[in-house]
């Protein structure tokens, strides 16, 4: 197997357990709405990360898709 779709699997695998993760962390902002306090910084944090992840995994997979 190539480096580069080695790379483009193992960004994928993560990219995906931040997406679990990312819904996961809706419980404690949950949890805090129901007590009236703001929510914390944790959810929107894990979201923008997946985004990330995401992002770059597709960008690589269209440049390396173009050349292999």
């Amino acid at each position: 197997m190539k480096e580069e779709t080695r790379f483009i699997q193992i960004l994928g695998r993560i990219a995906t357990v931040l997406s679990v993760l990312m819904y996961v962390s809706y419980v404690p902002q949950i949890i805090s709405n129901l007590n009236g306090q703001y929510g914390n910084l944790i959810q929107p944090l894990v979201a923008a990360i997946n985004c990330l992840f995401w992002c770059v995994y597709a960008y690589f997979k269209i440049a390396i898709g173009r050349y292999f």
